[in-house]
């Protein structure tokens, strides 16, 4: 089973529920990965890794600011 999916944006697998059930918690950006990291939706250092890189290249489309991304980067390192 996967941990996240990429369908129109980042999707992560809350990990918090299973085995009883499946939810996908929609991502849309930093701020929400970093909760859901926090939260322990998503576990595991790869998981989490991917799941930051992804977070990332959302908010690079969204506003290619390289100061932007530069705090979301920390804002996740801190996470």
């Amino acid at each position: 089973m996967t941990a996240l999916r990429w369908d129109e944006g980042l999707e992560l697998l809350d990990q918090r529920l299973l085995p009883q059930r499946e939810r996908w918690v929609p991502i849309a950006g930093v701020a929400a990965a970093v909760r859901a990291i926090r939260a322990l939706t998503v576990r595991g250092a790869p998981a989490i890794g991917l799941a930051a890189a992804y977070a990332l290249a959302a908010e690079v489309r969204r506003d290619p600011d390289l100061g932007r991304l530069r705090r979301a980067a920390r804002r996740l390192a801190a996470a």
